[in-house]
């Protein structure tokens, strides 16, 4: 997804999910990137918000999660924001520490259904 938010059409970020390894398993990761004259207004949480939404309405997935390099203060938060829990591990990806932040699936109780 790519962000137009703007009256002038000014290009904001892009927002959305892309399949990573993580442990073994590809699990769907949101990503997002705001440019640096939009941060810290809030654009980036929600639109991890809705693409986190987005992949538990439209796939089967059972956990969602965001891959943040513990030196990034801003992105953790978001991901803090959006996600449930978090762990730091090894990502075999890169052989880098990283922050996993990741939100299970909710329940038919959580979303008020019975």
């Amino acid at each position: 997804m790519g962000g137009h938010p703007r009256s002038d059409g000014r290009f904001l970020g892009d927002c959305g999910p892309i399949l990573q390894p993580v442990e073994g398993t590809l699990i769907p990761e949101i990503g997002y990137h705001i440019v640096a004259a939009e941060q810290g207004q809030g654009f980036a949480t929600e639109a991890a918000r809705a693409c986190l939404e987005w992949v538990f309405a439209n796939t089967t997935y059972n956990v969602v999660c965001s891959l943040v390099p513990p030196e990034n203060g801003p992105s953790r938060a978001v991901a803090a924001k959006v996600h449930r829990a978090m762990r730091q591990f090894i990502w075999e990806k890169h052989s880098r520490q990283m922050c996993l932040y990741w939100t299970d699936r909710p329940s038919a109780s959580e979303r008020g259904a019975y």
